[in-house]
């Protein structure tokens, strides 16, 4: 039974959807039962077909507590369960990722989403593509990989090095009972007799590294068995940041087409239906550069999320997007070329947004530019000249960027595949989902 689809799949497509799991965790804790409910009500209402996974513990909060969570979903007949184990002593959750492996028998294509995602697009095509594909595993890449200090510090610094984002993994089943077992005796030699001891904090200005040692055993995993071959057996999952500047709103009524929101969701506020309050990072380089605009609508970031690099974006093609519309801009080739122009013209806000482009270094402003950006045009300068880092650090908690930038209050998220949004569990109290 799909309920509440206007989805159209050939019958071959939808024999194999039906062959992928899509999975989640389930703890019974009051915060993170609210967050795994959005995150399955948004794929199952998004994404038909597919089957929905489901880890829970071997106790739960009452006798009745999964029947009554899973009858609330808006296709419960799509979700079958495992029961998750402890895997190391006194570890946080994430160890029971590890359980996905119990999903491979009876799937071709197991996936795996944290609890705090909405999913905002049909899945099918990204899955279809990967499960067709002769590739093994879809990780999309977490910053740590281009940080400098990170990467300094990392073991066999010199060797290859990809750290997934572990909210969102595909796996094929039939590699997976080996390359499970890999990541769990890493993970094991990264906590034994304590977290770093064997490795030494490869991130410690980080202050929730040893949180991410699940990431840090799951990069070692893919060094180990994918290195020599990583492009035959991964595909790379892309990723953009998005800083929604209105937490006034909630990530469903910003991300969701209206007829998939429920009852209680501001309709009239959706992908499809006029300007959105957040920026659009898209990283290159390593580096993340803010796309400022307070018009640009939603319905553009798959194009802009899909251009992976900035070196030879034609300007001409950004003139629909609020920024540069009163400018004839057709004549600039790259955006690399644009620092020599003289920007007299513009004003300082759009001073800002050009080097949010990543057109202008901060040195081009000189002292009297500086002096008349705002504390807000300021501090989107800024962020299009460094890496995730300092954002990761406001995400999980500090209010020093926040309180500091003009901004206010403000959320960054995750964008994965042009599908889902991962918006951080620091953030669900922050901004409604």
């Amino acid at each position: 039974m799909e309920q509440g689809h206007q989805h159209h799949h050939a019958p071959q497509h939808q024999e194999a959807l039906r062959r992928i799991i899509v999975c989640f965790m389930l703890d019974g804790s009051e915060k993170y039962t609210q967050m795994t409910h959005k995150a399955i009500e948004s794929f199952q209402k998004t994404t038909p077909y597919v089957r929905t996974g489901l880890l829970v513990p071997p106790h739960l909060p009452s006798p009745d507590f999964l029947h009554r969570f899973i009858e609330r979903l808006p296709d419960p007949e799509r979700v079958e369960t495992r029961l998750y184990q402890n895997h190391f002593h006194e570890w946080n959750p994430t160890q029971h990722k590890l359980d996905l492996v119990k999903f491979a028998d009876r799937y071709e294509t197991v996936v795996w989403l944290d609890s705090d995602v909405l999913v905002y697009k049909d899945m099918s095509k990204l899955l279809l593509d990967f499960h067709h594909s002769p590739k093994n595993f879809a990780f999309t890449q977490d910053h740590v990989t281009s940080n400098e200090e990170f990467r300094s510090r990392w073991p066999n610094s010199d060797r290859f090095l990809f750290i997934p984002q572990a909210a969102f993994m595909c796996f094929k089943s039939h590699k997976m009972p080996e390359f499970f077992s890999v990541w769990e005796d890493i993970w094991k030699e990264w906590i034994t007799p304590y977290p770093f001891f064997r490795y030494a904090d490869p991130y410690p200005s980080f202050h929730a590294s040893a949180f991410c040692i699940e990431q840090y055993a799951l990069g070692m995993a893919v060094e180990r068995l994918l290195s020599g071959n990583f492009d035959q057996h991964v595909h790379v999952i892309p990723r953009s940041e998005i800083l929604i500047t209105d937490t006034s709103r909630s990530l469903t009524s910003l991300f969701m087409p209206s007829h998939l929101q429920s009852s209680s969701t501001d309709n009239n506020s959706t992908l499809h239906g006029g300007p959105l309050s957040y920026l659009l990072a898209i990283p290159s380089g390593g580096k993340y550069s803010i796309f400022g605009s307070s018009s640009l609508n939603l319905s553009s970031l798959g194009v802009l999320s899909s251009l992976g690099g900035l070196s030879s974006l034609n300007l001409a093609g950004l003139s629909s997007a609020g920024i540069f519309s009163s400018y004839n801009i057709s004549g600039i080739s790259s955006l690399q070329s644009f620092s020599s122009y003289n920007i007299s013209g513009f004003s300082s806000a759009e001073l800002a947004a050009l080097s949010s482009f990543g057109l202008l270094s901060l040195s081009s402003y000189g002292s009297s530019g500086l002096s008349s950006l705002s504390q807000q045009e300021l501090f989107r300068s800024l962020a299009s000249t460094g890496d995730l880092s300092s954002f990761s650090l406001s995400i999980l908690g500090s209010s020093s960027l926040s309180s500091s930038s003009g901004f206010g209050n403000f959320v960054i998220v995750d964008n994965f595949g042009d599908n889902v949004i991962h918006y951080y569990s620091a953030n669900f109290d922050k901004i409604g989902v």
